[in-house]
């Protein structure tokens, strides 16, 4: 019936099926017992026989042109977007970044978008491009070589970046979208060692928590991170992500055990996820 797929033509033989028998039992077409006039037959028949060539058109004409509003809504929105990020209003721009990058491996169109703005003059913005790039195009997504070809010397670029959280970002966002390359760990253990700067240091240690045993490179950085308290948790949660190889670190999460508190459990948990 349909020669656009299986299913849709299975469907429709399905309900034309269930329409006749429906419609038959009705009108009494296939109930021999129950008395009826020849007219009155001949123009039950008339009538189903119209109803079935009407079901007939619409199915074909339903295989033909199957609805795409979904992927028409979406592509629109994906536009949107990208023209969202090159807007003058920054905190507008800021939040299509965080947008795509929340609709992950479906907004791959915006990859190319993305990429010119991590060339950009705003560092807010170039840090949450960068994320986005690595949620986008990410490994276990749909990027083709082309789209990753341009996108991983594009973050490998932003290594060099002056602010601290696009360099950071941007070394997620490679390990994201080619997992078995450098993971530029000392990129990290640097704004791991940064003082004074306490957020940088703990989004830092989130990123090796994302890297799990990629990251074991950050280690010594983590250990020392250890003895700051406002970075201690995090810095446990790290060692606990990167598993048996952060084995050297087993010595000093034990001191940070014994001081108790949020730290002092994630400290535990880790030594138990090391020793595993």
């Amino acid at each position: 019936m349909c020669s656009k797929g299986k299913n849709n033509s299975d469907s429709w033989w399905s309900l034309l099926l269930e329409n006749v028998i429906f419609f038959s039992e009705r009108m009494t077409l296939w109930r021999p017992n129950r008395p009826a006039d020849a007219g009155s037959r001949t123009m039950k028949r008339v009538i189903l026989f119209a109803m079935l060539a009407i079901l007939l058109i619409s199915g074909q004409i339903a295989c033909e042109k199957p609805p795409n509003r979904r992927a028409s809504r979406h592509d629109k929105r994906v536009e949107a977007l990208k023209k969202a990020l090159k807007s003058d209003n920054l905190e507008k721009s800021v939040k299509s970044a965080v947008k795509l990058s929340n609709m992950g491996p479906k907004a791959i169109n915006a990859a190319g978008t993305l990429v010119e703005v991590i060339r950009g003059e705003n560092a807010k913005l170039r840090a949450y491009a960068a994320f986005a790039l690595g949620k986008i195009c990410k490994s276990t997504g749909n990027s083709t070589s082309e789209i990753r070809d341009a996108v991983i010397p594009a973050l490998r670029k932003t290594l060099e970046d002056p602010d601290d959280l696009v360099r950071a970002w941007s070394v997620l966002a490679l390990f994201r979208v080619d997992p078995e390359a450098d993971p530029a760990i000392e990129v990290i253990s640097d704004l791991l060692e940064q003082k004074g700067d306490t957020d940088m240091r703990i989004q830092a240690a989130g990123v090796v928590v994302q890297m799990g045993p990629r990251g074991k490179g950050a280690v010594p950085a983590l250990i020392k991170a250890l003895g700051s308290p406002p970075v201690s948790r995090h810095a446990a949660y790290a060692l606990g992500a990167i598993g048996p190889d952060a084995k050297d670190a087993i010595k000093a999460l034990t001191r940070v055990v014994g001081m108790g508190g949020a730290a002092g459990d994630a400290a535990e948990v880790a030594i138990e996820q090391i020793r595993k």
